[in-house]
């Protein structure tokens, strides 16, 4: 078996079938898909019923709810494929997911491969995240980092993983973690990467409705997350062998992550019924959080970000808060 997808699947039964209609309505025999089913309450159980009885290549599980990075595990552990590849439920991929990919795998063999995706329901049009390719440590660190500094490196659906490197290395995905959770996945990944390739094509269908409301709410345990998610980055960079100057661009790639997460935290805060004195001081305790995680702000761009969080400069942080709130309307 040359692919496994795996598909965590909750209460999607107005989008599931599109989805997996996308992934068979094209040709490819040597992929299996893996249907999680995370404790659903509506229809989607008796839909991936149906669709695994019906075609030889579709293998169903059911679960209890515990979340979606637990229902990934599960897959993870059940994949037979040489790659791993994600697919939302309420996604779907474009007809030649399967083709571009296969070329690209038989033309390069990557540990990584990556590719564009494209926002509907709202939001931007696409994520341009250009070709590459590359075995070199030094270069692969360089497009992790500007990749991170655009936030085009934390999207699970639009890369393909290599299992073996997954299961030599027991990497699973945080069952803590509510936000992140991909990030931290991606990251630690990375760091047993030789062989880097994206494609500039579109391959993936991104629905921007549940990710607009999931903005929407509010998230009181935010700055935890986002803290344990910085924590996770630094663990694998510690854990790797690479020689310092490699080891100098991922820390600053880490370091911009984390004070960017800040900002992240703070603007949280105006879901939130607060007065501007209770915001300010909460701001203050977030920043004191994160200029305390240990994690120094090193280049340019991340002292810049970190100097009004060092300085628990709250009046500042709350503005450009409302700054980027106001823009976006």
């Amino acid at each position: 078996m040359k692919y496994s997808v795996i598909i965590p699947i909750y209460n999607a039964a107005g989008t599931l079938e599109r989805c997996l209609d996308s992934l068979l309505n094209q040709p490819h025999e040597n992929a299996e898909i893996l249907l999680i089913n995370d404790g659903s309450t509506d229809e989607s159980g008796g839909i991936c019923r149906r669709y695994a009885r019906e075609y030889d290549g579709i293998r169903y599980f059911e679960k209890g709810n515990c979340g979606v990075s637990s229902a990934r595990n599960l897959g993870l552990e059940e994949a037979s494929g040489e790659y791993i590849l994600f697919v939302d439920s309420d996604d779907y991929v474009t007809p030649d997911y399967f083709a571009v990919i296969d070329e690209a795998m038989a033309r390069w063999s990557p540990d990584i491969l990556m590719f564009r995706m494209r926002h509907f329901g709202a939001g931007s049009d696409r994520e341009r995240i250009g070709a590459f390719y590359s075995e070199d440590e030094l270069e692969i660190s360089k497009y992790v980092q500007r990749a991170t500094y655009a936030c085009l490196y934390s999207n699970l659906m639009t890369r393909t993983f290599r299992r073996e490197i997954i299961r030599t290395n027991n990497l699973c995905f945080d069952e803590t973690l509510c936000v992140g959770e991909d990030q931290a996945f991606i990251f630690t990944y990375t760091m047993h990467v030789k062989r880097m390739v994206s494609v500039d094509q579109v391959l993936y269908n991104y629905s921007w409705e549940n990710c607009n409301s999931l903005t929407r709410r509010s998230r009181p345990y935010l700055t935890g997350q986002l803290l344990r998610v910085s924590a996770l980055m630094q663990q694998a960079l510690d854990a790797s062998d690479f020689p310092a100057t490699v080891r100098r661009i991922y820390q600053e790639t880490i370091a911009w992550s984390h004070y960017r997460s800040a900002y992240s935290a703070c603007k949280e805060l105006r879901k939130f019924d607060l007065s501007d004195a209770e915001r300010r001081k909460q701001i203050r305790g977030i920043c004191k959080s994160f200029s305390g995680a240990g994690i120094a702000p090193i280049g340019l761009q991340t002292r810049l970000i970190a100097q009004p969080v060092i300085g628990k400069m709250s009046r500042v942080i709350d503005s450009l808060s409302r700054y980027r709130d106001s823009s976006r309307k």
